[in-house]
């Protein structure tokens, strides 16, 4: 008969506490303990060999009585009540604290709060950084997002901008976290807006949900009684018309993927000779676009409201893949490359 295994010591029980949370995916916030305790972890996790479930039952029970008894943890520290409080206090206020404590790991809400900005915000902002500060903003925000903003600061200042990102390999977290600070505050200066979107951004988002016979209407209105504003308007509105000029050929295949096939093939089937469904038939296999060819005879005649709604759903698809930043689409003035591979 084996001998029954020794008792576990509080440290085995810790170590077998954070093992079952770390194979769960959570952070106890191992990193954070001091460098005595890592290693007290480490070699009591060496220590142990498998439990049977009774085991493991007994240690989660006692773990969480003694989490029970204590109530709440509070912060040990000005730092740790800072980390805790990131995001929630005014940029100024968290500023001022991290200096004054020392207070290191800050940012994530002021990152947060400037890719809330509307573009034109943020490009203010960065005109007046270095460039190498703002090539450390512009890893911060989704490649979409970040190329619009590049390509807005135009040729100079984005060249610029875009050499400084070979000298941000050194940049340590401190001084990251110390640029969110201090963007952060000057973000927080601006007083804060009654509407979230800029105004392009609104119209863009309704003319989008529109149909195509009035967001025609509307655009050739705006464009005769305003055009600077109507210019930024089709900027932001992407539609099915927009296809061949806007989205890059190499993006073609992984759109296709994202819409429904049914959706597709009323789109592509009401004008199976027009210029979008030349464009993507052309960014396609040979042998891909023959069988959608011949589904589209196969299917017949597509009613109105059915090629709408494809149309619609190409579009969306394309702009979620955009505002995800998995493609980015060219402006409506930028010439798309002509070779898919």
């Amino acid at each position: 008969m084996a001998a029954p295994a020794p008792p576990l010591d509080r440290a085995q029980k810790a170590a077998i506490v954070v093992h079952l949370l770390l194979s769960e995916g959570a952070d106890p916030g191992v990193a954070d303990l001091p460098p005595a305790a890592q290693r007290r972890l480490a070699h009591a996790l060496g220590s142990l060999r498998d439990l049977d479930r009774a085991a493991l039952r007994d240690v989660v029970a006692e773990f969480a009585a003694e989490l029970d008894a204590a109530g709440l943890r509070m912060p040990r520290d000005l730092p740790e009540a800072l980390r805790a409080l990131d995001g929630r206090l005014s940029p100024d206020v968290l500023a001022d604290l991290a200096a004054q404590s020392g207070a290191r790991g800050l940012g994530a809400g002021a990152w947060r709060a400037l890719d809330g900005l509307p573009d034109e915000a943020l490009s203010a902002l960065l005109a007046a950084e270095t460039p190498e500060v703002s090539a450390v903003v512009l890893s911060q925000l989704p490649p979409g997002r970040a190329a619009r903003l590049l390509a807005e600061a135009g040729p100079d200042r984005g060249g610029d901008v875009a050499a400084a990102f070979a000298r941000t390999a050194a940049i340590g977290p401190d001084a990251v976290s110390a640029i969110a600070l201090s963007l952060g505050r000057a973000a927080g200066a601006r007083p804060p807006a009654g509407l979230p979107d800029a105004p392009e951004a609104r119209v863009g988002a309704i003319l989008n949900a529109a149909t195509t016979a009035t967001r025609g209407a509307l655009l050739d209105r705006l464009e005769a009684e305003a055009p600077d504003f109507a210019a930024r308007v089709r900027g932001a509105v992407f539609s099915w018309e927009d296809v061949p000029t806007r989205l890059d050929p190499r993006d073609v295949p992984r759109v296709l993927r994202d819409v429904d096939d049914g959706a597709l093939l009323a789109a592509l089937g009401a004008e199976p000779d027009g210029p979008v469904a030349t464009f993507l038939m052309g960014a396609i296999s040979k042998r891909l676009a023959e069988q959608m060819r011949g589904q589209i005879e196969e299917a017949g005649p597509v009613a109105p409201d059915d090629a709408e709604a494809g149309r619609a759903a190409v579009a969306a698809a394309i702009r979620a893949l955009d505002d995800a930043g998995t493609l980015s689409l060219l402006a409506p003035d930028e010439d798309a490359p002509t070779d898919p591979a």
